[in-house]
């Protein structure tokens, strides 16, 4: 199952900082990048003549011919995409993902959509200015996206409307601040519609609705997201599930992690599966858990700090405020870092049994002398597979799967980008972000080019990887 993992920040909907760069996207980039048939520039030749005595002699012989200029960047136009958000992926191969794109009626002068691409590669897609069903202004800005075996899409954003005064508790003054109104949103068959929004009083609570982060929908309608709300103040983890909400964990209530414990309002959770379940992160008290919420069975403590881990000798020692995943048949992997004598950060997974490691720091890069050094947002299907970020040699990093045959390179730092001109040296792979896996072992994942464009990319199982958008594309919209 495709995940998607975000921290949060108090009093605001949930955002992440990814390469230096916030905001509901991942990389913005204002200029395009080199094009398919661009040529790499090189350094020129010094203008200082070498003489047979007292310098080098050349092996091959030198050649008046001029060196290729780099490509002047150019701006982006109307409708090109200047940056994208994480790709999730479901079972039938339907790959979304959010973009910014240039637009000369937004604020801002860049609008905001959501790109659905098809298995037969036509396009489906959600924009600003969209509006139908129940909602009461048309939409502004997008945020994270989910998709399920359905095709049905789960995302948060803003509507072209100012929010209704709130309160803060303690206080009897407008909190506001003239903030548009946010909401959780899906898109259906039957059209979009609103299913909460800021101001919204929770049903059975006091309280009132000011931000939601990390909605996600599964194929039987059950919906999971992160709720922040006012008066009383808090933050925690909801569940609709046939037509009932449900407050599973909230911050300031006691956790399964211990009696002493009690949720924050840190939470990093990832998308709902077919099952119901939930995985998330929490920091809890002067410590952190990774938990997962189950249909009837409540909220359970799979990974506690301070307490052992699988590895004999050791305990866990945190999790670097970062999201599991888990697969629609419940398999759970997450990061966590360990003491003892191999003392390091871990790659782990949790299936019906005993929780094992994928792979550690020092381990052995595929087809390198170099070694890992530390794990990110990983991702897992029903078959156990595991894909994730490795950090190695410094500030290098790849995609990697694991799976019955062992670990494997998708996609590595320095290498080149397929669907570019491989004559450009700047055509290759930088850095990476936020890789998802179906249970067909299909992947895809955003990558920033060292020619400062970014991309998502995708590898359906047995296939080359390919490029499937890019900086500077032009937004499929009709």
């Amino acid at each position: 199952m495709s995940s998607y993992r975000f921290s949060l920040t108090p009093l605001t909907l949930g955002l992440m900082v990814v390469l230096g760069l916030s905001g509901t996207s991942v990389v913005l980039s204002q200029t395009q990048g080199a094009t398919v048939g661009s040529k790499s520039g090189q350094k020129s030749q010094s203008s200082k003549p070498a003489s047979q005595e007292d310098g080098p002699v050349a092996v091959t012989p030198r050649t008046n011919e001029p060196k290729a200029a780099p490509e002047v960047a150019k701006p982006l136009k109307q409708n090109q995409i200047g940056s994208f958000g994480f790709p999730v992926l479901n079972n039938k191969g339907e790959l979304a993902f959010t973009v910014r794109y240039v637009s000369e009626k937004a604020e801002g002068g860049y609008g905001a959509a959501i790109l659905v691409r098809k298995p037969d590669s036509t396009w489906d897609y959600v924009r600003d200015g969209d509006k139908s069903g129940n909602l009461p202004a048309p939409i502004l800005s997008v945020n994270h996206v989910s998709i399920n075996d359905n095709g049905e899409l789960t995302f948060t954003g803003t509507m072209d409307t100012k929010t209704p005064a709130f309160k803060v508790s303690g206080s009897e003054q407008d909190a506001s601040g003239g903030m548009r109104q946010a909401g959780i949103f899906t898109k259906t068959a039957a059209g979009l519609k609103l299913i909460y929004a800021m101001g919204q009083e929770i049903p059975n609570n006091p309280a009132t609705y000011i931000g939601f982060a990390t909605a996600s929908m599964n194929s039987k309608g059950t919906m999971s997201f992160i709720g922040t709300y006012t008066d009383p103040d808090g933050r925690g983890l909801f569940i609709l599930e046939n037509g009932k909400l449900s407050l599973v964990a909230r911050s300031g209530q006691k956790t399964p992690a211990g009696e002493e414990t009690q949720y924050s309002e840190h939470f990093y959770p990832s998308t709902i599966n077919e099952r119901g379940e939930v995985p998330f992160f929490c920091r809890v008290s002067a410590g952190g858990a990774i938990f997962v919420r189950r249909p009837g069975k409540g909220v359970e403590a799979i990974a506690i700090q301070d307490q052992a881990s699988p590895i004999t000798g050791s305990n866990y020692i945190g999790f670097g405020n970062r999201a599991p995943a888990m697969s629609n048949n419940g398999i759970v992997t997450f990061v966590g870092f360990v003491d003892g004598e191999k003392a390091g950060r871990v790659l782990f997974v949790k299936g019906d049994g005993p929780t094992k490691v994928v792979v550690r720091n020092g381990d052995t890069v595929p087809d390198m002398t170099a070694t890992f050094t530390d794990f990110f947002m990983p991702g897992v299907n029903s078959k156990g597979d595991v894909v994730f970020i490795g950090n190695y040699a410094g500030r290098a990093r790849g995609v990697f799967v694991k799976t019955a045959d062992g670990i494997e390179p998708v996609a590595m730092y320095e290498r080149p980008a397929p669907g570019l001109d491989p004559k450009d040296e700047r055509n290759i792979f930088n850095n990476f972000i936020n890789p998802v896996i179906n249970d067909n072992g299909d992947i895809a994942f955003v990558s920033q080019l060292r020619n400062s464009t970014v991309g998502i990319f995708y590898k359906k199982k047995g296939e080359p990887l390919k490029l499937i958008a890019r900086t500077g594309d032009p937004a499929p919209f009709k």
